[in-house]
């Protein structure tokens, strides 16, 4: 999703527009196969599951490197090969991130998921932010920090990270969820404002570094929340008393992915997670496509990168605020996934006939139903499928945003190109009209799986348990 290096890629490697559009759709697979990752996790633990992603991140990206360096052949299957292996580092990270937290701080999992979930959407706009501030005029250079920097983070993480397999930690402190917070809401902010500026040319370009490395401090200031720990006791039995009861048994059956796949519920939730996934990525790797084809005149050298950005936005905010709901408001996660689902099914229908103003609250609010929908996968498989073969149950789900992605993306392409007027660029609703409708259409199935769902959870006999076990 880093639009601004996609001008160098093509530049430095000689691709097509095409050529560059099936690399990333490649490396979408990969960064969400992770069946693999799940087993692994189960039997080896976070650690070395973060060491395996620090491997693929690095040998993969260093790939990229070497041949931009012209020291490997800059042939298309090649930086597919080494593009897939570095972005196959994200489902090792993910499960290690998530699953740990999970079983570390089950109270907590609303917090917890919308602030690593909400890292994870802001990652790509700090990604970019660096390119813009060290790397624009040295695109080798940054292909060689991004697996430098991806391998120094995963390796120091495998040393901190750690499950707790009898006694749980205590619950984090009240004070250590709000700092979080609000350093993330504090850099996802920045990083918008950081770019419109640098897009009016308002900001001197000899200043732009500067700027950039306060980024990259607000980010590093996550790594302070952890001090604030050490909070007193009747702060901790205060937040575990807002949520004392955690589920004793998964709402269908602890169950193994295969077995998992037998139930209706796990293809209700399958259902769900191809439109909102495939849908949203589809947004947001054809925003580019759609703003050409709603201007007839004008200059877009703002309006896109400004749409770009407010879809991470968007998709940052839905993040955080699933969570928060979640974990505040105690709204279960199968009226949050309906109300993603109906989200979805009106944004994806407005956009089929929208404006070019209407993108801009267009464009927040597909990033907000995208993003929430990331925070109510795991929590939903852990709900529905328990907590013992969550990492592998887990990564089985994800193969719906990697289906959904590609069928939605493939045929949104190929309807572009079928509406083109001979070597000019299809220019109206009619370019993107129909593959929105049938988004749309796929959204409202989900929203009748999703309201499905509920009602069965809601009408199953749960059996409940303190956290001190009684």
């Amino acid at each position: 999703y880093q639009r601004r290096v996609h001008g160098s890629l093509k530049k430095n490697f000689g691709f097509s527009q095409t050529e560059v559009n099936l690399v990333g759709s490649l490396g979408n697979v990969t960064q969400w196969f992770g069946l693999i990752a799940g087993p692994f996790f189960i039997r080896y633990g976070p650690s070395w599951t973060l060491r395996v992603s620090a491997m693929a991140g690095f040998f993969g990206f260093f790939g990229c490197y070497l041949v931009l360096s012209d020291k490997i052949e800059a042939s298309l299957p090649i930086v597919i090969f080494f593009y897939c292996i570095g972005a196959h580092s994200q489902p090792w990270m993910d499960t290690a991130g998530v699953v740990t937290n999970f079983h570390n701080f089950p109270s907590q999992k609303g917090d917890i998921l919308g602030l690593v979930k909400g890292m994870v959407g802001i990652g790509s706009s700090l990604w970019s932010q660096m390119y813009v501030g060290f790397f624009e005029k040295d695109t080798k250079s940054f292909f060689l920090f991004v697996p430098i920097l991806t391998f120094l983070v995963c390796v120091l993480g495998s040393f901190l990270i750690r499950k707790y397999e009898e006694d749980l930690p205590p619950p984090l402190p009240g004070m250590s969820i709000k700092m979080a917070y609000g350093i993330t809401l504090s850099l996802m902010i920045y990083l918008f404002l950081l770019s419109v500026l640098d897009l009016l040319s308002v900001l001197p370009s000899e200043w732009m570094e500067l700027f950039t490395s306060l980024a990259v401090l607000l980010w590093i200031m996550h790594l302070f929340v952890p001090l604030l720990s050490n909070s007193n006791p009747e702060t901790e039995s205060i937040i575990a008393g807002n949520q004392n009861l955690v589920c004793k048994e998964p709402l269908v059956s602890d169950l193994p992915p295969l077995q998992a796949m037998k139930k209706v519920e796990f293809w209700m939730f399958f259902i769900c997670m191809f439109g909102s996934v495939g849908s949203g990525v589809m947004v947001i790797n054809n925003m580019a496509q759609v703003t050409d084809a709603l201007n007839s005149n004008g200059d877009l050298s703002t309006t896109k990168p400004v749409l770009v950005s407010l879809l991470g936005i968007g998709s940052t905010l839905g993040r955080l605020l699933t969570g928060a709901v979640y974990q505040r408001i105690h709204v279960p996660n199968t009226i949050l996934l309906v109300v993603v689902m109906i989200t979805g099914f009106i944004v994806h229908l407005t956009l089929s006939f929208a404006s070019l103003s209407m993108l801009y609250p267009l464009a927040v609010g597909s990033g907000m139903a995208y993003g929430g929908t990331w925070v109510l996968m795991p929590s939903l498989t852990q709900d529905l499928f328990g907590l013992t073969y969550l990492a592998s149950v887990y990564n089985f789900i994800q193969l719906a945003s990697m289906t959904g992605s590609l069928c939605f993306g493939f045929f949104a392409g190929w309807w572009f190109d079928s509406k083109s007027d001979g070597h000019d660029d299809c220019q109206g609703n009619v370019c993107f009209g129909l593959p929105f409708q049938i988004q749309a259409i796929t959204c409202f199935i989900g929203v009748l799986a999703s309201s499905l769902l509920h009602y069965r959870v809601m009408n199953r006999p749960q059996k409940y348990v303190d956290l001190d076990g009684s």
